[in-house]
C-alpha cells in the first residue's frame, strides 16, 4: 500500500506539472500528421496490389502456354515401342496433363500481392521505429529528470523521511511513478501508429508494436537509471539530463562506429583500448534503435550485446543510487 501510494503521489505530481500533458499533445500531433501522410500515400498499397496481380497473371497464362505446347509435343513424339502397339496404362492419370485451376492461379496472385504490400510497410515501420526510439531518449528523459530532486527538496525530504518507509522503498516509488507514466504514454503512442498503418494498407505488423516498444521502454530505463543515480549524486536534474542527451547524439554514435571514424586518426593500440572499454561501460542507444529497425524490418538482430550490456548497467547504477540514498545525510 505504502509503495502505491508513492507511485500515485508521483503521478499527480508529473501531471501537476504539465509535463506528461506536454508530451502527450506531442503524440497526438505526430499521430495526425502521420494519418494525413499515410492516408496520402495510401494509394500507393492499391497500385501495388493491383501491379503485383497483373504481373503474376500474366506470368501464369505464360507459363500454361509453354506448358501446353510441352504436352503437344510430347504427345506428338510417340517412342517407336509405343508405335509397335505397345499399351498405354489409363488406370495413372499423367502429371504432364494435368492443368493448373483458376483458383490456384489466384492464390498466388493474392500471395503476391499482399507480401509486397507488407514489405512496403514492414520497410516504412522500420524507419518510424528509429523515430520512436529517438523521441523516446529525448522527451522521456526530460519529462522524468526531475522528479528524484524534487523529492530531495528541503522540507519534502524531511516530511517523507520522518514516516515509517524505508529510503530503498521510498525511491523506487518515485521512480516507478515515472516509469509508468512513461511507459502508459509509450505504449498507446506505438498502437496508435500501428492502428493508422494497419487501416490504410491493411497490413497489421505486430511485430512493430512489441519490438518498438520493449526496445524504446528499455533503453529508457537504461538512461534512466543513470539520471536518478546522477540526481542522487549531484542533487540536480540539468546535469545528468544534459550529460544524457551529450552521449546518446554524440558519444555513442561515434562509440558504435569506432573502428571507421576515431580508429581511423587513432591509431594507438592502448587509446584504442580504452575507447574500446568506453564502448562496453557506457549505454549503447546507437545500437538499440538499430536493433529495433532490424527487429521490425527482418525479424533479425546482429548482436545482442547492447541488452546484455543495458542490463547490466541498469542493476549497477541502481545499486549505487540505492545505496548512496540510504546514507545521505537530509
Amino acid at each position: 500500500m505504502k509503495l502505491r501510494a508513492l507511485i500515485a503521489d508521483t503521478f499527480r505530481e508529473i501531471y501537476a506539472k504539465k509535463v506528461i500533458l506536454g508530451i502527450v499533445v506531442i503524440e497526438v500531433l505526430t499521430l495526425v500528421i502521420t494519418g494525413l501522410v499515410v492516408g496520402m500515400i495510401s494509394d500507393s498499397y492499391e497500385n501495388a496490389r493491383v501491379t503485383t496481380s497483373s504481373s503474376v497473371i500474366t506470368a501464369v497464362e505464360y507459363d500454361s502456354t509453354e506448358m501446353a505446347d510441352t504436352v503437344a509435343d510430347r504427345l506428338l513424339d510417340f517412342p517407336e515401342d509405343s508405335a509397335m502397339g505397345a499399351t498405354t496404362d489409363t488406370t495413372t492419370p499423367s502429371k504432364i496433363l494435368e492443368i493448373t485451376p483458376a483458383d490456384s492461379v489466384q492464390l498466388r496472385s493474392a500471395s503476391s500481392q499482399e507480401s509486397l504490400v507488407t514489405e512496403m510497410v514492414r520497410g516504412q515501420l522500420a524507419a518510424y521505429s528509429t523515430l520512436v526510439g529517438v523521441a523516446v531518449f529525448l522527451l522521456a528523459i526530460f519529462a522524468t529528470a526531475g522528479i528524484v530532486p524534487s523529492m530531495m527538496e528541503k522540507g519534502t525530504i524531511d516530511v517523507l523521511i520522518s514516516k515509517p518507509v524505508d529510503r530503498a522503498m521510498l525511491l523506487l516509488g518515485r521512480t516507478l511513478g515515472g516509469i509508468i507514466a512513461v511507459g502508459a504514454n509509450l505504449l498507446l503512442f506505438v498502437l496508435g501508429i500501428f492502428a493508422i498503418y494497419g487501416i490504410f494498407s491493411g497490413v497489421w505488423l505486430t511485430s512493430f508494436v512489441v519490438w518498438t516498444f520493449l526496445i524504446s521502454f528499455f533503453g529508457f530505463l537504461v538512461f534512466y537509471s543513470f539520471v536518478v543515480c546522477m540526481n542522487i549524486l549531484s542533487e540536480s536534474w540539468v546535469l545528468p539530463m544534459s550529460l544524457s542527451y551529450i552521449h546518446i547524439f554524440l558519444f555513442s554514435s561515434f562509440l558504435s562506429n569506432r573502428e571507421d571514424t576515431l580508429y581511423l586518426f587513432i591509431t594507438s593500440p592502448v587509446a584504442q583500448a580504452i575507447i574500446d572499454g568506453l564502448y562496453w561501460i557506457l549505454p549503447q542507444p546507437f545500437d538499440l534503435v538499430e536493433a529495433n529497425r532490424s527487429l521490425v524490418f527482418s525479424g533479425m538482430v546482429s548482436s545482442y550485446a547492447p541488452f546484455i550490456q543495458g542490463g547490466i548497467f541498469i542493476l549497477v547504477m541502481s545499486a549505487v543510487a540505492v545505496w548512496r540514498f540510504r546514507r545521505k545525510d537530509f
